[in-house]
């Protein structure tokens, strides 16, 4: 029974809520080790007359850093029970910021990754080794490869130049272990447009049009001196093929094609419309109807025609208006790679 004293004692305190009593609960500020714990799987696990039954929880890793409202906000080190590691910036929960990711390989913990995070995902710069030994540096977005960035393969070779959803895309330069160079244009990971392909094994460099990762229209001619020791001429000046009076297009058009789908990427959580490969079938028959002549060109004016043809929801005032972004005009020419990137942004949009 209480005493009087107890009883007056009791009526002082503060009466707590069930929701205060929660946010009491909360973790928040710097924290030592918190342990996670996840359930087993004991499907395949019979019971031992005279045993136990097993423990239906086993650890799941385990955190040291920084709360905020029950959720990782800060810094921290985060462990997986698989033995990957990281340790950065945390936000709502999620890695966001800067941070580093190691995944263990043979006992050893190796860095996999090093560069900005958002909600969770590589976003912004960003430098990733793989497990094949192949090395990325350059930009991400949404977890994939995205924007410019340089390429170092185990076999030797590097590419540096353009990226979009983890594959080659835009103006990129691909240098083989072999001293094979290329300088050109790509779309979805593979030579597509005007570009100069040096082999080191003859001296002779080739200079056209690519379609599909393979040359289509062009002429070889002797390298230069400079040329043979690693020195092409950069694929943005003029060359051409009389011949087949084939064009370049202006350099401008494909680097402000790049720049709209960078700001177009950064400014939306997705990144820029990217198609399937019959939805880049039906882009490149319609653009291969076009050029009748042939040159791996189509006039910037036709692309709200041919993306008609295609059947894709685009509205001419959408096109006017990229178009008017991209300062192209009447005598303006395009690429293929250029119209596949075109299309994405206006489907993007």
């Amino acid at each position: 029974m209480f005493t009087s004293s107890k009883m007056s004692e009791a009526s002082r305190r503060p009466h707590r809520t069930l929701a205060m009593r929660e946010r009491a609960a909360e973790r928040n500020g710097a924290r030592r080790v918190v342990v996670d714990s996840r359930r087993r799987d004991l499907s395949d696990h019979l019971p031992v007359p005279g045993e136990p039954p097993a423990f239906p929880f086993e650890s799941g890793g385990s955190y040291v850093g920084e709360w905020r409202r029950d959720r990782k906000e800060g810094f921290g080190k985060q462990t997986w029970s698989d033995g990957r590691l990281y340790e950065g910036e945390w936000r709502d929960g999620k890695r966001h910021g800067k941070g580093s990711l190691w995944t263990r390989s043979g006992g050893k913990l190796v860095k996999n990754y090093a560069g900005d995070w958002d909600r969770g995902r590589k976003s912004g710069l960003g430098v990733q080794r793989y497990a094949n030994g192949d090395a990325y540096e350059g930009e991400y977005a949404a977890g994939e490869r995205h924007g410019t960035g340089s390429m170092r393969y185990a076999d030797g070779g590097t590419y540096e130049g353009g990226w979009a959803r983890n594959k080659r895309s835009g103006l990129g330069v691909y240098e083989a272990a072999n001293g094979d160079r290329f300088e050109g244009h790509w779309c979805d990971g593979v030579k597509e447009g005007p570009g100069r392909y040096f082999y080191a094994s003859t001296g002779k460099i080739y200079e056209g049009e690519w379609v599909d990762g393979a040359p289509r229209c062009g002429s070889f001619r002797d390298a230069t001196p400079e040329e043979a020791n690693g020195t092409l001429p950069s694929a943005d000046e003029q060359f051409s093929l009389p011949a087949l009076s084939l064009l370049e297009p202006e350099a401008l058009l494909a680097k402000r094609v790049a720049e709209l789908r960078q700001l177009r990427a950064n400014a939306t959580e997705d990144v820029v419309r990217a198609f399937s490969e019959d939805e880049l079938a039906v882009l490149r028959h319609v653009f291969t109807l076009e050029d009748k002549q042939k040159a791996g060109l189509v006039p910037a004016v036709r692309v709200g025609y041919l993306l008609e043809r295609c059947r894709l929801p685009v509205d001419a005032v959408s096109v006017e208006r990229l178009l008017g972004e991209l300062g192209a005009d009447d005598d303006t020419r395009v690429t293929l790679a250029e119209f596949v990137d075109m299309a994405a942004l206006l489907m993007s949009a």
